[in-house]
């Protein structure tokens, strides 16, 4: 796994498709005709490349007065909406982050980013000559008005005409899932806490005869993940240190988030199936309804509390993209993973069952949860 952080190849979003082609070639009726084909599975947000002026605000409102004034953005909301202006170009960093709460992301434009796009053709394909050449290998496919493309096309891509609504977003659809399988899931052990409410390391509690941390660890490897244990580096001993595939937390004193960032900063580009080493019931159904029903097209997938009905983040799957929302929390002073699957775009499961999320932090949770191991061995 790579040690050093990766920079984001995405330019808004990591599911994104750009459509380009000259003015009248039916490139807004498209995309509105897509958004409205799929909108009803996906959250699906829409960014458009304006060759011209333009203006969204006008006069006699709040916020047009504000700006006449001097200000250089502004952002206007109710309990339905919100709008954001501003002045220049958007900044780099809110332009990876402001539509990662969405599944996937339509533009309309911006023809030299090498980018996933389709091309819509003219009658005399002079869009061509517009377009880069790493532009253009990032064609997926060509779209025209004929139901064949009137010129030879430079490059062997799949053709669409335009109306086959139902064709082009079925291919959208493959295009999103192969690039989503290509995307590795690992496995993580989060056992690096202090386990000071305990009073002993809670990954080397044996409440079956075998320490809770290595139990943790082989469910993850009966799912057949790459799996690994995170820990600080002065836990354990050289022995036990030296039989399992370990990740030592880099991000000190933050509990499970230091251990969640350590991981996906080594591997970037992975999704993260995370459990902590405190969930002595937790059953393998649980790990494998978790999986089945992983959505890759949110930030995160977790499973509700059957204590309090929040997400819970100690059994759950981080997708590559919630890398940034974690790292925003952390410069925010926020070090609860909790807070950002309550606050970013999650599938939230209903529990598998009633025990598998229960927690031993204590050592009178600990008694309780011994009493029911004993109970079901009766």
């Amino acid at each position: 796994m790579s040690k050093n952080p990766k920079r984001a190849t995405y330019h808004f979003h990591p599911l994104e498709i750009s459509f380009v082609g000259f003015s009248n070639t039916g490139k807004t009726t498209l995309v509105t005709r897509l958004i409205q084909a799929m909108s009803n599975k996906k959250r699906l947000a829409y960014v458009k490349s304006d060759a011209h002026r333009f203006e969204v605000d006008y006069p006699g409102k709040d916020s047009f007065r504000a700006t006449e004034a001097g200000a250089q953005s502004s952002y206007i909301s109710n309990a339905e909406h919100f709008a954001w202006m501003g002045n220049g170009q958007l900044p780099l960093f809110s332009q990876k982050s402001i539509f990662l709460d969405y599944d996937a992301l339509f533009i309309e434009g911006h023809k030299a980013l090498n980018i996933d796009k389709f091309v819509l053709l003219d009658g005399a394909q002079e869009i061509f000559d517009t377009l880069p050449e790493d532009s253009l290998a990032s064609t997926l496919a060509f779209i025209g008005e004929t139901e064949a493309p009137i010129h030879a096309l430079p490059i062997d891509r799949p053709y669409f005409q335009r109306d086959a609504i139902a064709e082009i977003a079925d291919f959208i659809e493959a295009h999103w899932q192969k690039k989503i399988m290509a995307r590795p899931l690992h496995a993580l052990v989060l056992a690096g806490g202090l386990s000071s409410r305990m009073g002993q390391d809670k990954g080397h509690i044996r409440y079956s005869g075998k320490a809770q941390a290595i139990k943790a660890f082989e469910s993850l490897e009966e799912l057949g993940l790459p799996s690994f244990i995170s820990l600080r580096e002065d836990q354990w001993s050289a022995e036990e240190r030296a039989d399992y595939p370990l990740i030592y937390d880099q991000f000190r004193n933050l509990g499970p988030l230091g251990g969640i960032l350590t991981a996906m900063s080594q591997a970037p580009d992975a999704a993260w199936l995370v459990i902590a080493c405190d969930l002595p019931l937790l059953s393998q159904e649980t790990l494998e309804n978790l999986l089945q029903r992983r959505n890759p097209f949110k930030l995160a997938t977790a499973y509700r509390s059957t204590t309090d009905q929040l997400p819970e983040p100690l059994c759950a799957i981080y997708e590559p993209a919630i890398r940034m929302r974690l790292f925003e929390a952390l410069g925010l002073g926020l070090s609860c993973p909790r807070k950002v699957l309550i606050n970013s775009n999650s599938e939230i499961l209903e529990p598998f069952d009633q025990i598998s999320l229960t927690n031993a932090n204590t050592p009178d949770d600990y008694k309780a949860i011994m009493s029911q191991i004993e109970e079901a061995r009766l």
